[in-house]
């Protein structure tokens, strides 16, 4: 308004700004934060947005339906709440290192407690939110990991129970990679051919049999993979001081759960230089020795024999009935997983 001396009005002044930019800028602003606010509320993850005290200011619908809380009930808690107790140094480290690393993305996995006492296990990215419509908070994104972490532990016991059985037979049982490179060997390799089985780890058994062996083992683990059957030879293995034992080996295919892809294979190893010492005894009974004047009978032979192969048949049916039971855990576990997935989709 422009007065006179009057005070009457003459005319009038106006100030005109293009704020065509500004209005972009807060257009783009809003369709962002609603982008976010999309993603944040329809991801199928456990979103939450905390204080760096540990108060949760903000969570979504799929947080609130995996912990079996409502969204309010949820939104009310602290990660302290929902955190498991041995778990909270770790999230406190996390958080801390967030705050003083704004542009970095963290990430951590630890454990959650649903209402109703289960124990979710989670993998988590967490960040600083930068806003200043908010309190100084911590943006975490996490997903349930709790199938693969119980697939993990089916693994890891059926490994400890396989080797309590290997360690509780004098026999020498193994695990192979296809191509035959030891994986593990119980300790029954120091009562066979006195070696620690840390001397025999990541080497190949191919190297270890006699030579007029050595390429028929070799088919021997080629059609174990390709036939899925569980096969028995009898081979020649040199002992540390460089002879060789006769020994029987039986050996199964193990796969894979999921893929059913042959992945190593499991032997069992057994002395049976007494059983061909009395073959040879045998033999040189027929060349000319007559029974009962320092030969022996077809029949010892065969008790002998039979008595050998039934103590041996015996521990291998127990080893593979364990890894049977494991590998069925570790299978069961991953089709949770997989179920939990689509689930969610």
């Amino acid at each position: 308004m422009l007065p006179d001396e009057n005070n009457r009005l003459v005319g009038a002044a106006s100030l005109i700004r293009d704020v065509t930019q500004e209005a972009r800028n807060n257009e783009f602003l809003r369709e962002n934060d609603e982008r976010f606010r999309a993603l944040y509320e329809d991801m199928p993850m456990i979103n939450f947005i905390a204080h760096t005290d540990g108060r949760l200011l903000t969570v979504n619908h799929f947080a609130a339906d995996r912990l079996g809380y409502d969204v309010a009930e949820l939104a009310s808690l602290s990660l302290q709440d929902v955190v498991h107790a041995a778990d909270m140094e770790l999230l406190e480290t996390q958080l801390e290192y967030c705050l003083e690393n704004p542009n970095e993305v963290d990430s951590a996995q630890f454990r959650m407690i649903c209402k109703n006492g289960d124990v979710l296990w989670v993998s988590d990215y967490a960040r600083r939110i930068s806003d200043p419509r908010m309190e100084e908070s911590i943006l975490l994104v996490c997903s349930d990991i709790t199938p693969m972490k119980e697939a993990e532990e089916a693994l890891e016991k059926g490994h400890e129970r396989f080797q309590l059985i290997a360690r509780n037979t004098r026999e020498m049982v193994a695990r192979h990679s296809i191509d035959g490179f030891l994986i593990y060997i119980s300790p029954g390799c120091s009562y066979l051919l006195d070696y620690q089985p840390d001397d025999l780890i990541d080497l190949s058994l191919f190297e270890m049999l006699h030579p007029d062996e050595e390429e028929d083992i070799r088919e021997l683990f080629k059609s174990a993979v390709e036939d899925r059957e569980i096969l028995t030879e009898n081979l020649r293995i040199r002992h540390r001081d460089g002879h060789y034992i006769w020994c029987e080996m039986s050996i199964s295919p193990v796969t894979d759960p999921v893929s059913n892809e042959v992945v190593e294979l499991v032997s069992a190893i057994r002395d049976i230089s007494r059983v061909i010492e009395l073959e040879e005894s045998l033999r040189s009974a027929r060349a000319g020795l007559a029974e009962g004047e320092g030969g022996i009978s077809p029949q010892q032979l065969e008790d002998a024999r039979e008595e050998a192969r039934r103590e041996f048949a015996e521990e291998l049916a127990e080893i593979q009935a364990a890894h049977k039971e494991d590998l069925q855990q570790l299978k069961d576990a991953k089709a949770r997983s997989s179920s939990g997935t689509i689930a969610e989709a």
